[in-house]
């Protein structure tokens, strides 16, 4: 699930096993009486084999039943990984398509895409449009100097650190409740309300009523302008 966040440059604004006797012999020695023994020894020998042969029919029995009961649990075991793998595994969020570096520069910058902040754009191999970010302070120069490079979301990003909601009077719908990655605070919108229907969502995907985030499973939940692509996690 991905939850529609915005964060705009400030520069300017969840793994796939016998032997048989014949009767001559047994005539011929039965004085003796260790033969005599020796066959009844066969006779219960036989006899015992085909009770155990008995018993294993029942065994054989048993193990079919086994294998009933383990068909069902496997079917059972089937059907709540679709109901809730699927869901989760396919969900994604809307981003930019792209076929080349080009197609991601803003309207009207120049000198895009470079390598220099804020021109350094590029398409991924995946068909998305990616930003560099800034490599340092000094990027973030121009109007606003006391902005400072700070990674939000691994992306290094320029903006001007708040201590409370009184410095982020100048921008208005924010407060200051932005953490960076390195813990320093900026001046960041009120987190989005949770969706109620697909509508919510302002073509940034569709909506998970239940957990009340935007997502996406296909380019077509896509809609919003700069954003026509979906990005599965």
């Amino acid at each position: 699930m991905h939850k529609k966040t915005f964060i705009l440059p400030l520069t300017l604004c969840l793994p796939f096993i016998l032997f048989g006797c014949t009767g001559d012999d047994v005539a011929g020695e039965d004085v003796s009486g260790s033969d005599t023994t020796s066959d009844s020894g066969d006779g219960d020998g036989d006899g015992d084999g085909d009770s155990g042969d008995g018993d294993g029919d029942p065994g054989d029995g048993d193990g079919d039943s086994g294998d009933g009961d383990g068909d069902g649990d496997g079917d059972s075991g089937d059907g709540d990984g679709d109901t809730t793998g699927d869901g989760d595994g396919d969900a994604g969020y809307c981003a930019m398509g792209c076929e080349e570096d080009s197609d991601c520069c803003p309207m009207g910058s120049l000198d895009c895409p470079s390598d220099n902040y804020p021109n350094n754009w590029s398409c991924s191999a995946q068909g998305v449009c990616e930003f560099g970010g800034c490599a340092n302070d000094d990027d973030c120069g121009g109007l606003l100097q006391s902005q400072e490079c700070h990674p939000i979301g691994d992306l290094p990003t320029c903006f001007e650190p708040c201590a409370n909601d009184a410095d982020c009077a100048l921008q208005p719908g924010t407060t200051c409740s932005g953490v960076a990655d390195d813990d320093v605070k900026y001046c960041a919108p009120e987190p989005a309300p949770a969706c109620e229907g697909d509508a919510d969502c302002g073509g940034y995907g569709i909506c998970n009523v239940e957990s009340g985030e935007c997502y996406c499973e296909q380019d077509g939940n896509c809609t919003a302008e700069g954003a026509d692509t979906c990005v599965l996690n």
